[in-house]
This record gives C-alpha cells, sequence and structure tokens, in this order.
C-alpha cells in the first residue's frame, strides 16, 4: 500500500519494535514482506501454523505474544479486518483499524479499537494521537 514503507520506517526510526501477527501462513508471510521489500522492517513474523493448532488472529497473537516477551497492554495492533479487532480484544491488545485494504470502519468495532486511519499517514497520525493522551 502507498506510504506503508514510510509508516514502517518511521516507527522504526522511534526504536519501536514491530511484528507481524498475520492468519495467513508464516512461511508465506516471510516470503512476501521479502517481496516487497519489507522484511527488513519487522522484529519478528508470526503467521498460522495449523500444524500446532494456531490458525485465527487470537492464536497467532497469544503465540507472538509469549515469543516475544512483549506485553499485550504495551502493544497496538495496526490491522484491517474484523478478525484483527476481535484478536487485540480476546488478548487485551488496543487495535488501530484501518479502513483501507480489507477494511471497512463499520466492521471494525469493539472495545479495543482505539482510532482509524484511511491511509498509511494516518496511521502514524492517529498513533501520535493516541500515544500522547
Amino acid at each position: 500500500y502507498d506510504g506503508i514503507e514510510a509508516a514502517l520506517a518511521f516507527f522504526k526510526g522511534e526504536k519501536m519494535r514491530i511484528y507481524t501477527a498475520t492468519s495467513k501462513s508464516q512461511i508465506m508471510s516471510e516470503e512476501l514482506t521479502k517481496k516487497f521489500g519489507i522484511f527488513k522492517y519487522f522484529d519478528k513474523i508470526y503467521g498460522a501454523d495449523a500444524s500446532v493448532c494456531r490458525v485465527d488472529k487470537a492464536d497467532v497473537l497469544r503465540y507472538a505474544l509469549a515469543d516475544s516477551g512483549e506485553n499485550p497492554g504495551s502493544g497496538l495492533l495496526i490491522g484491517d479486518t474484523p478478525y484483527d479487532a476481535e484478536g487485540a480484544e480476546l488478548v487485551g491488545m488496543d487495535c488501530l483499524a484501518v479502513t483501507y485494504g480489507f477494511g471497512r470502519r463499520e466492521d471494525m468495532t469493539g472495545g479495543r479499537v482505539v482510532g482509524y486511519a484511511a491511509n498509511a499517514a494516518e496511521i502514524i497520525s492517529v498513533f501520535l494521537r493516541i500515544a500522547l493522551k
């Protein structure tokens, strides 16, 4: 998506740890991020793995949190599907919902949705507004 590499570079420049937690297979996700030249921004990529019953968003998030040692209360999931918002809520993580890609605002609801972004540049501005509260 337009501007996503700049957004990733911004967060990495701010010394933030960046992970991907996707319901797609881990191998495919790693390959796609390499193909699009953004793999270097991620500290680690976590994906689905049916062989160990890690298939939905919450499962992947729980695994990522346990493996990375991160606290869900100090993280922010940036996602574009209702499954992202639901997974974040199930693990106790806030969610910034993006309304481009697969995302539609009306589908991205829940108690842990803390903001909406219509493009990659808005991800940064909404994040900053949330962080400065």
